[in-house]
């Protein structure tokens, strides 16, 4: 969008009128799931926090929310603050003397998240749990809904592609039939189709598409405040040293 035709008063309206959306109500995203399934690791990967994680026990206890003060790209309102709200939920699924008082809180917290990202991992055949969970929560967010599958640089027969940050053609291969297997198994339990992102929040790989999914499953009145706020490119989410080599060969 152009300035072309507004006055610069009516710019100044403009702009203070996004930024007090912002401000008042920020865009939400909820991060829920199973435990050790990468929850706080993706929400570190996607958008620079430190959040802490831990390969042997659960960190987060809480729904912790985590503002990122960044600034608006596109619009009237561009270079203007902006706040992004991202909450980390709980892993459900560890002791099911916590379940009850988790679930209680993820029942308080969805409705407050215009987008919910449910993470899973590629080398989980049994998703049980998953569909019990998800059957459980669909009512609350099904139609603000996207499941993120996570890990996928560890599905068989491991052999992804440093260098390029891409997975191996068998790995592709046997992606491919996860995720078509997952898709159909977690949509049945929801009742209804629900976006499937395969994604590495170790790596970076397919950040920028998950991210474009979850504006896509926002409630339309409120996907502008999404769009408006970041761009992701592939090239975000390399490792410094393919980065450096793609610059240094004219790729970048």
């Amino acid at each position: 969008m152009t300035t072309r035709g507004f006055r610069p008063e009516e710019l100044m309206q403009m702009k203070s009128a996004v930024s007090q959306a912002f401000q008042q109500a920020p865009p939400t995203i909820g991060i829920i799931g199973l435990t050790g399934k990468g929850k706080s690791t993706t929400i570190n990967k996607m958008f620079k926090t430190n959040r802490p994680t831990s390969d042997t026990v659960a960190c987060t206890m809480d729904f912790e929310a985590v503002d990122l003060s960044l600034k608006v790209i596109r619009g009237h309102a561009t270079g203007e603050a902006a706040l992004l709200r991202v909450v980390d939920a709980p892993g459900l699924g560890e002791d099911i003397r916590r379940d009850p008082h988790f679930l209680e809180l993820y029942q308080r917290h969805l409705s407050t998240c215009d987008v919910v990202l449910y993470v899973g991992t590629a080398r989980d055949r049994a998703i049980a749990l998953d569909q019990t969970y998800l059957r459980q929560l669909a009512p609350l967010c099904s139609d603000r809904l996207v499941i993120g599958i996570n890990q996928c640089d560890l599905v068989a027969p491991m052999d992804w592609n440093r260098k390029i940050n891409l997975p191996s053609h068998k790995q592709q291969e046997n992606l491919t039939a996860i995720i078509r297997d997952r898709s159909q198994r977690l949509s049945w339990a929801v009742g209804r189709s629900i976006p499937l992102i395969p994604y590495s929040a170790e790596t970076g790989w397919n950040l920028q598409e998950l991210f474009t999914g979850l504006i896509t499953a926002c409630p339309h009145e409120r996907a502008w405040m999404f769009d408006s706020l970041k761009n992701f490119h592939f090239s975000d989410f390399l490792p410094q040293d393919v980065l450096a080599a793609l610059k240094n060969s004219g790729q970048l």
